[in-house]
């Protein structure tokens, strides 16, 4: 679809409607699906609007209440739809649903514990080393190795072509895995910097800052992403993503599910 549209870096585009709730990804990455249009709650009475959208359900969200569209920081993902009804909630939905049926509230999932997370990897069953050159992640950068000794994060560049894919190998179990790029990215980091995985939380301004180089996986940044519908700023600067509309009861529940974090208020 992106070669058909002449768009850039599909792989990219793909997680960051992801990480804004528009599309599911099958587990075995295969096929993608749109979500239906569903209300995630960020503040009282204001609600972000995810999943399928069109001109005219835009027409009757602005019928029904106060329909803000807020570009993205960075103007690359479609932008953020915030909702304020003007009569209750419930009163909104119904007669939204006559036109759209499934649209209800739907909350986004909290992001699961950090060991079901490892728990829940794709096994691959056989990697064929000899076809590819290895290079492995070493906390900032990929270094050529000759082989697969150590745990961690590689890239296998198969010899003769532009391909190449990224998995994390576990030299206990002796078995490889794959996932989303920043995630495995992110295993690695926990085993090389254990005690270095910084979180910054601003209870005053409620945003949560990041450095860039430890991006969390997709399930956790989706959380952070969907508290207020916009992705993440970027300040060159620092080197940091900023995540804002994080609540304290936000923060404590990623704290909990994440406890690699070296968390600081």
């Amino acid at each position: 679809m992106c070669d058909r549209l002449d768009l850039p870096q599909p792989r990219r585009l793909l997680r960051r409607l992801q990480l804004l709730g528009h599309l599911t990804v099958a587990q075995d990455g295969k096929r993608w699906y749109m979500q239906p249009p569903s209300l995630q709650p960020v503040g009282e009475n204001r609600y972000v609007l995810y999943g399928q959208r069109n001109a005219a359900l835009q027409k009757d969200l602005r019928q029904l209440g106060r329909l803000e569209e807020i570009l993205q920081p960075r103007r690359n993902a479609p932008a953020c739809w915030q909702f304020e009804p003007q009569d209750d909630v419930a009163t909104a939905i119904a007669k939204l649903q006559v036109s759209y049926p499934t649209l209800t509230i739907c909350p986004v999932e909290a992001p699961p514990q950090w060991a079901d997370w490892v728990a829940g990897l794709s096994v691959v069953d056989w990697v064929p080393l000899h076809r590819y050159r290895l290079k492995r992640y070493d906390g900032s950068t990929f270094a050529d190795v000759p082989t697969a000794e150590e745990t961690g994060f590689y890239e296998l560049h198969e010899e003769g072509s532009q391909r190449q894919h990224a998995l994390f190998y576990d030299r206990e179990q002796n078995t490889w895995y794959s996932s989303e790029w920043y995630g495995l990215r992110f295993l690695a980091l926990t085993c090389l910097r254990p005690g270095e995985l910084v979180a910054n939380y601003h209870p005053n301004s409620q945003e949560l800052t990041i450095p860039s180089s430890q991006r969390w996986p997709l399930a956790y940044e989706r959380y952070l992403v969907m508290q207020s519908g916009c992705l993440p700023d970027y300040n060159p600067d620092t080197g940091e993503l900023i995540y804002r509309n994080i609540t304290p009861t936000v923060w404590q529940l990623i704290g909990e599910r994440l406890p690699h974090l070296s968390a600081r208020e």
